[in-house]
């Protein structure tokens, strides 16, 4: 770790431990209504409280008030860009109100710090399908697949679903590719039993029928 990542790291650590012992029990009780008291009065003292701020916004989107979550999130990730998990919430409670750019920008941030899950690259690269097409979400796969080292069928797997309105057959080596990348037995299962389903449903008849024939 660099200096530089260093002294960020302290900076947040410092932050984090600031929250009373007795809020974050709350918290993990679930006692959401005294919690949220608390970190209202936490922040009326220090509006830079990482954790009072992530902790409403977990309430407010537990309760699916998701604009309100954002604003908490949205406060994090302005004082504090580098704690990137803010981001990560940040965007998934865009994704609900239905706000794709806002959301693929948020985990654009997010993966300036955290660059090596592949759940996030296959969440940006399909938003980015949604907003730009299929040419700029192909760009940022192929950028994944040279970055990931963590859940790295998830980016084949994004690929492949991207691909499969278009172009069933490639698709379909996407999600081989994601079954030999996974690493849980359970999920190799997942991945054969859509791809059993994809030829069904999207492979050409003619090119299984002429094979049933040989």
């Amino acid at each position: 770790m660099n200096k530089n990542a260093d002294n960020v790291e302290k900076r947040i650590l410092k932050k984090l431990d600031e929250m009373p012992k007795e809020v974050s029990d709350l918290f993990h009780a679930k006692k959401y209504d005294k919690c949220a008291s608390f970190c209202e009065k936490i922040l009326a003292e220090d509006p830079q409280s990482i954790l009072a701020h992530l902790y409403i916004g977990t309430i407010f989107e537990s309760r699916n008030d998701y604009e309100k979550a954002i604003v908490h999130y949205s406060r994090i990730v302005e004082d504090f860009p580098e704690f990137y998990l803010a981001s990560a919430a940040k965007g998934l409670a865009q994704f609900e109100v239905h706000d794709y750019k806002g959301a693929r920008n948020s985990f654009l941030k997010y993966l300036e710090y955290h660059d090596c899950d592949g759940k996030v690259w296959g969440i940006t690269a399909q938003l980015e399908n949604i907003l730009s097409g299929r040419r700029n979400a192909m760009q940022i796969l192929d950028e994944a697949e040279r970055r990931t080292t963590v859940n790295k069928d998830l980016i084949y797997r994004a690929r492949g679903a991207i691909l499969l309105p278009t172009d069933p057959d490639s698709a379909l080596l996407s999600f081989i590719q994601a079954q030999e990348a996974a690493t849980e037995e359970t999920q190799k299962e997942k991945y054969g039993k859509d791809i059993y389903n994809l030829v069904l449903k999207h492979i050409d008849p003619l090119k299984r029928t002429g094979m049933n024939q040989r």
